[in-house]
């Protein structure tokens, strides 16, 4: 097979300054598979999120929201990790950025270990019963002795 200058392809000279095998084909590939990456943690937290708004119960909501957290702590790791890379000055700013964005991620957390120890009283055995909420508070106190030790 002949090029345009007449020569077989297989002997045609690259062009100066372009190499004739990686025309940054490399680059692009690498940043399409981060993309990708970026794209694949981004689907995970609005599935997870969906999961959140559709719960039917406490206990599903809260397990769908701490998956969606740990997915949010995923793509801040890939921020954190691209912006490692980057120039002194660009750095310290996308590190303040990404210590912006944890901020509302940590409160949501402050507030489902919160919910984690709600308890919803749904039979009326479930309600302690007493003249005097003296006995309620026992009671209460000794059901849910765990959960108040784990604060």
């Amino acid at each position: 097979m002949l090029c345009c200058a007449g020569r077989p392809a297989a002997t045609r000279r690259p062009r100066r300054g372009v190499d004739p095998g990686g025309d940054g084909g490399e680059e692009r590939a690498e940043a399409v598979d981060e993309k990708f990456r970026q794209l694949e943690i981004d689907i995970t937290i609005a599935e997870d999120r969906l999961a959140s708004e559709t719960a039917d119960d406490a206990t599903s909501f809260a397990k769908a929201v701490e998956a969606e957290l740990h997915d949010w702590d995923a793509a801040m790791e890939r921020l954190q990790t691209r912006a490692a890379s980057k120039a002194q000055n660009a750095r310290k700013q996308a590190e303040a950025e990404i210590a912006e964005l944890r901020q509302p991620r940590n409160r949501a957390a402050e507030r489902l270990t919160a919910l984690a120890a709600v308890r919803i009283a749904r039979t009326p055995e479930e309600f302690p019963a007493g003249p005097t909420g003296k006995v309620l508070k026992r009671e209460l106190r000794t059901r849910h002795a765990a959960l108040l030790s784990a604060r």
